[in-house]
């Protein structure tokens, strides 16, 4: 906080509030996050990927109609190196019970 003080930079407010507070108010780890709150905060981050992926194409269209094609396969490319790879599915072994015929 000294060098801070010090330095000649112009500070607005009390400079002690950088500080860390002894007592922390206690935090929630990731186990105390329920099923339900993961499915509704996965379900608002597709909703907001997808509103961000319609405005680009928008606004590409917007601009030039094959400008807007190279851009979107620009941005899929890149969303697609920055997600975490896929599982693979794993297959599972023949039965020996005879299939239903409802599938």
């Amino acid at each position: 906080m000294t060098r801070l003080r010090t330095a000649g930079y112009h500070i607005i407010g009390d400079v002690e509030d950088l500080l860390v507070p002894a007592d922390l108010p206690p935090l929630r780890t990731p186990t105390d996050v329920n099923p339900a709150e993961i499915a509704g905060a996965g379900a608002a981050l597709v909703a907001e990927l997808l509103d961000d992926l319609r405005t680009t194409d928008l606004e590409l269209r917007s601009r030039n109609r094959r400008g807007a094609r190279v851009g979107l396969t620009v941005l899929s490319r890149s969303m697609r190196r920055a997600a975490p790879p896929a599982i693979p599915r794993q297959r599972q072994p023949p039965t020996d019970r005879p299939r239903s015929s409802l599938g």
